[in-house]
């Protein structure tokens, strides 16, 4: 029985796997199919085995019987072996993954049975490029965003062992978000939709032509322009970044927007428009340790030693508790002394 449960469990594993890694196509449609019927034979056959040892231990069974019992089971074990496969081509996998414009033709729904059952989504695809086909496992978190009709975004990997395998499957929010922005221009909601749909997936050059052109219509949104050019500079996309948030310097200042904009600077090594800006942001908030942080890598790239030593010293005087500058400090002393 134990056996049983074991096998039960394999399957289950494999099918956890399948869900991770999915592979294009009908393969697995029919590989599951014949899984069923196995585990079916494998424990009908062996429960009866397990009680006629039990009740009746003398009695002779056909081999033919524990033949069939055994090969009930390769299905199985084909599947688990399927799997690994797939395990390892996408553990190793470091491939970026394409994004592939596909529309949703159809959803099918089946059942596994293996001990207990297991509900399963499929999907059918055809490419909005060539027209091709394909058949798609769904997760159980896609479901109920997946409908007849809908545009969607396929990521597809290469694969370490070279088996094409899929990631993700969501809404083409970008093709929505343009068809509305074509009828309603002025739809602020839908821009700010479209620019993070883009920061999400690191499209950079758009992402700034959207936000770029929202500004143009809503040229006070300063929240926003702060946010996108924060995701921007985390990306160290620092010239992006300026080009977000410089223009609001003037007709908006704000201590972020200095401290922002000032470090992108700083990493361009342009250093004299970075510390201008620094102390700009200092004139609205002397007390912040930020900007002091700042400085004191500033001067620490510039070579200056000394004022980056004074900066961190401000730091430590705002935020004792600072392993970081802490650390930067004794590093910068031990220099000076030598």
């Amino acid at each position: 029985m134990v056996r049983h449960w074991g096998l039960a469990v394999l399957v289950l594993l494999s099918l956890v796997i399948q869900f991770v890694y999915r592979i294009p196509g009908s393969f697995l449609f029919i590989l599951l199919s014949w899984v069923g019927l196995g585990f079916f034979v494998t424990i009908t056959i062996g429960l009866f085995l397990d009680l006629t040892r039990i009740l009746v231990p003398d009695l002779r069974l056909p081999g033919r019987l524990h033949r069939v019992w055994r090969w009930a089971q390769v299905p199985v074990l084909v599947c688990a072996g399927y799997s690994l496969v797939l395990l390892v081509n996408g553990l190793a996998d470091r491939s970026t993954p394409a994004e592939e414009p596909w529309e949703v033709i159809r959803l099918e729904e089946t059942d596994l049975d293996v001990a207990w059952r297991v509900p399963l989504s499929w999907v059918r695809l055809r490419s909005r490029s060539d027209q091709r086909a394909m058949w798609l496992l769904v997760r159980p978190n896609e479901v109920s965003r997946i409908w007849v009709g809908q545009h969607v975004l396929v990521h597809r990997h290469r694969g370490a062992l070279g088996i094409p395998w899929i990631s993700r499957i969501e809404r083409d929010e970008e093709q929505y978000a343009r068809q509305i922005i074509q009828a309603i221009p002025t739809a602020a909601e839908v821009w700010k939709t479209l620019v993070w749909f883009y920061l999400d997936h690191q499209r950079w050059q758009p992402a700034k032509e959207a936000v770029m052109q929202y500004l143009t219509i809503y040229p006070q949104d300063y929240d926003f322009a702060e946010s996108v050019g924060a995701t921007f500079g985390q990306a160290r996309r620092h010239t992006d970044q300026i080009d977000i948030l410089e223009p609001f310097l003037t007709r908006h200042p704000t201590y972020y927007g200095y401290t922002m904009v000032g470090f992108a600077y700083s990493h361009l090594r342009q250093f004299d428009r970075a510390i201008a800006l620094h102390e700009e942001a200092l004139r609205l908030d002397p007390d912040n340790y930020w900007t002091y942080y700042q400085l004191g890598y500033t001067y620490q790239w510039m070579g200056d030693r000394d004022r980056a030593i004074a900066m961190f010293e401000e730091v430590l005087k705002r935020r004792p508790d600072f392993p970081e500058i802490q650390a930067q400090l004794a590093d910068l002393r031990q220099q000076a002394s030598h």
